[in-house]
């Protein structure tokens, strides 16, 4: 295997490994969301949404900036 076939398999072993933190952590974010949300207010609801959607957000652009490396 050549440096540039070890490089590619490298990045798509790193790629896989952000997907699956990124799915961990929606699916906890969500939980959580569900579990708050029983107790809180719709609004209260809304903010948690609009926070993951950020974080969500900011890995989608974390993950796309180090696939152009």
């Amino acid at each position: 295997m050549n440096a540039e076939e070890l490089a590619r398999e490298k990045l798509a072993e790193q790629r896989l490994q952000q997907e699956h933190q990124h799915e961990s952590m929606t699916r906890r974010a969500t939980q959580e969301i569900h579990q708050s949300s029983q107790g809180n207010t719709d609004e209260e609801a809304r903010e948690l949404l609009v926070e993951q959607r950020r974080h969500e957000e900011h890995q989608h652009e974390t993950m796309n900036a180090r696939a152009v490396k």
